[in-house]
């Protein structure tokens, strides 16, 4: 188990996981926290649990409306692309949408990206612009209902979105009141830089945005947990 001091110095690293530990500070100081529970983090398990009429409740933690949801790594293997990475919960998802088969569609007539075909030492700033060039940014509509019983399956129902609020997804199973989150989404095939210390140190990526926000919520665990006590 982390000790406390490096949990605050990844949460220095990830906004994402520090709002995670914050929900989570104020829901134990309201005594509203099931015991023994504690933010995953990133890894297995729920981002957030609360009580509310002695049971509890997962919930999904979002820093704001711009942030990615299933991020995965796309890789280019055998003169095709595929899922790379450790998300498989993410994967499963991106199979029963075909999002493989909108992948090649949309990059594969464009051959091998240099950043996986050509070695470090002699990468240049020219293989850099081919593959900008070539794997552009697509996007893919995508149904709000399939995030929604995507989470559920994982026994989520709630999310908390920070600067908009606290709504259920799928649906409120704990009748707390809450409003459903109704954004409209979209997933992105993006490049994505990760260092600027080498060239090609940047991968391809898939993830799914929020295309039409979602209304704020009148229930926010920034400003008030009385909602929880009723």
């Amino acid at each position: 188990m982390k000790s406390f001091k490096a949990h605050l110095a990844e949460a220095k690293m990830n906004k994402g996981f520090k709002y995670e530990w914050d929900l989570y500070d104020k829901l134990v100081a309201a005594d509203l926290s099931p015991a023994g529970f504690s933010p995953a983090g990133g890894g297995h398990g729920p981002d957030g649990m609360f009580l509310y009429k002695g049971k509890k409740y997962n919930y999904e933690i979002k820093l704001d409306q711009a942030a990615d949801y299933g991020q995965v790594e796309l890789r280019y293997k055998n003169g095709s692309w595929d899922f790379g990475g450790k998300n498989q919960e993410a994967k499963d998802l991106y199979n029963t949408l075909g999002v493989l088969d909108f992948v090649r569609k949309s990059w594969g007539n464009q051959g091998a990206p240099r950043k996986e075909t050509i070695a470090t030492k002699l990468f240049t700033q020219d293989d850099v612009s081919h593959d900008y060039a070539n794997f552009k940014d697509a996007f893919m509509a995508i149904p709000a209902s399939v995030l929604a019983a995507h989470y559920a399956k994982k026994g989520t129902y709630y999310i908390q979105v920070g600067k908009s609020g606290f709504y259920h997804m799928d649906k409120d199973i704990a009748g707390i009141g809450t409003k459903k989150f109704d954004a409209t989404l979209k997933l992105r095939l993006r490049i994505k830089r990760r260092s600027s210390k080498k060239l090609n140190m940047y991968g391809f990526l898939t993830a799914l945005k929020i295309d039409k926000k979602a209304a704020k919520s009148d229930m926010d665990m920034d400003k008030d947990l009385s909602f929880l006590r009723i």
